[in-house]
């Protein structure tokens, strides 16, 4: 039986998330793990895998879009959870291009808002949108940008406060 979308994209966010924690961390790992606590099939985990290889394969090219967009903000300072939801939106966004912009969106903000908070969810919805109408040729207004990225800028937290999620499952 095939896997909702939703359920899909939680295991790619929850790979990209390892991955980023533990770049050394193996595949087997995180497949018999996922199967446990999603209670999917092999099959399903290693679509999944392959999804976050491909958005892996294009990493640098994605973190200079979120650098970009991000003015002001030190990637350090986002999340790992938020930055894997960035990477999977941006790729579908700017790179796959299958998925309406609005979709891709808004399944970003649900994630931000599962394993983040309402805040995370404001702060990918405001980059993605951000990066989608660059890439529809809207010019860039850095003055306004700044003024929206300032309440982000002016906390000593990381953004967002995560979800909490036992990082030594993954």
């Amino acid at each position: 039986m095939a896997l909702p979308h939703q359920k899909f994209r939680e295991l790619v966010i929850l790979i990209l998330y390892a991955h980023a924690i533990d770049p050394d961390s193996t595949q087997t790992e995180r497949v018999s793990l996922l199967m446990r606590q999603f209670a999917v099939s092999k099959k399903n985990v290693r679509e999944a895998e392959e999804r976050a290889q491909l958005v892996l394969s294009h990493l640098s090219e994605i973190d200079r879009w979120v650098q970009q967009a991000a003015i002001g903000y030190a990637m350090e300072r986002i999340h790992k959870i938020t930055l894997a939801i960035l990477r999977l939106g941006i790729f579908e966004l700017l790179i796959e291009k299958t998925l309406p912009f609005k979709v891709v969106i808004a399944e970003a903000v649900r994630l931000s808002c599962k394993f983040g908070s309402e805040q995370s969810g404001s702060f990918v919805n405001a980059i993605l949108d951000l990066l989608y109408s660059l890439s529809l040729g809207v010019a860039l207004d850095e003055a306004k940008l700044r003024d929206e990225t300032a309440r982000w800028v002016a906390s000593e937290e990381q953004l967002p406060p995560p979800y909490p999620i036992d990082e030594s499952c993954l």
